[in-house]
């Protein structure tokens, strides 16, 4: 493995001052002659193959717990409204189907502000108290729905909770 020259990305910050701030950020290339292939060094600040730092796509998770458009968030972060989007998509994918085979023996759970397009103006979301992991988020906080949902894990399972707060 060689050093091959350095590639440098424009990363967008979160804005400094209320200006904007911009990464001229190096990163090393490296060449593999014994599979010829070349790579690039990663960095903590950014994820690979993007140009948004990973502070950024924190702030607009942030701001998006609060009830602002998608354009007004995009603006005070200095992306784009399909950024956005595509930010608070993948944090509700890594969140994930539970897929009810595993319930932790404490609990702690709490309802919040949800958006629109769910049944009612609250949701539900419960994660490991000692982990603190989010474990699912149901989209209606009424008694019938959390009946249903947790009657989906195994009465074992259920049994096995200590906790709850």
């Amino acid at each position: 493995i060689v050093k091959d020259g350095k590639k440098t990305s424009t990363i967008t910050l979160l804005k400094i001052m209320e200006m904007p701030a911009y990464l001229e950020l190096q990163k090393q290339r490296f060449y593999c002659k014994s599979c010829d292939s070349h790579f690039t060094a990663k960095s903590n600040i950014v994820d690979a193959h993007c140009f948004i730092s990973n502070k950024t796509k924190l702030a607009v998770l942030d701001k998006a717990q609060e009830y602002r458009s998608q354009k007004s968030i995009a603006k005070s972060c200095l992306v784009s409204s399909m950024t956005v989007s595509r930010v608070i998509n993948q944090a509700a994918s890594d969140v994930g189907q539970s897929s009810f085979d595993a319930l932790p023996e404490h609990l702690m759970m709490d309802e919040f502000k949800s958006v629109k397009n769910v049944i009612g103006k609250m949701s539900f979301i419960y994660a490991d108290a000692v982990s603190h992991r989010i474990v699912d988020v149901v989209a209606d906080r009424k008694l019938k729905s959390l009946k249903d949902h947790f009657y989906r894990y195994s009465l074992k399972l259920r049994q096995k909770v200590k906790t709850v707060t």
